[in-house]
């Protein structure tokens, strides 16, 4: 669900994927951390933004 949302929209913090997918935000953000490490998503180097990775097929 949470990779979804970031395919469809990229450059969201963790606390809008929160708002919009009406969870907590720490299950948001350990999520966003699981896929960040398994490379699926990437976070923006000057904010706190989501994006798909490199290891992940666009949309």
């Amino acid at each position: 669900m949470v990779l979804a949302h970031v395919a469809v929209h990229p450059g969201l913090t963790a606390q809008q994927i929160a708002r919009a997918l009406g969870m907590r935000e720490p299950v948001i953000a350990r999520a966003l951390g699981r896929l960040t490490d398994d490379g699926l998503i990437c976070s923006a180097a000057d904010s706190a933004t989501y994006s798909l990775g490199s290891g992940h097929p666009a949309v």
